[in-house]
């Protein structure tokens, strides 16, 4: 009789610790779901972040561009609004808007 009652008690406890090894590996593959969920959500921000920046200096050199073209096309009209730049004075002037552009990032970041 105190055997059986050895052998219930061996029989329910190896259940007790099969149901904790299950818990176990559960609780261990939602921790590396999370981690691998994690990872992704981290490479689609900076995805998103080198996207932006990428973004960013394309409309930079556009505007460039567009402000270059119209500056000399107001130069070739012989626009009187607009002093006679040389193409050295124009560069000068694009790369100080690009640097205050780049110091106002700065400051916003």
């Amino acid at each position: 009789s105190a055997s059986k009652a050895l052998e219930a008690q061996a029989i329910e406890a190896q259940k007790q610790t099969d149901k904790l090894k299950f818990d176990y590996l559960q609780l261990r593959q939602q921790l590396a779901d999370k981690k691998h969920e994690a990872e992704l959500a981290s490479k689609a921000m900076q995805d998103a972040i080198t996207d932006s920046r990428k973004r960013e200096e394309q409309l930079v050199q556009d505007l460039q561009r567009e402000l270059k073209y119209k500056l000399q096309m107001a130069l070739s009209q012989g626009d009187d609004k607009v002093p006679k730049l040389t193409e050295e004075r124009l560069d000068e002037a694009l790369s100080q808007v690009t640097k205050k552009m780049a110091r106002e990032k700065a400051a916003l970041e």
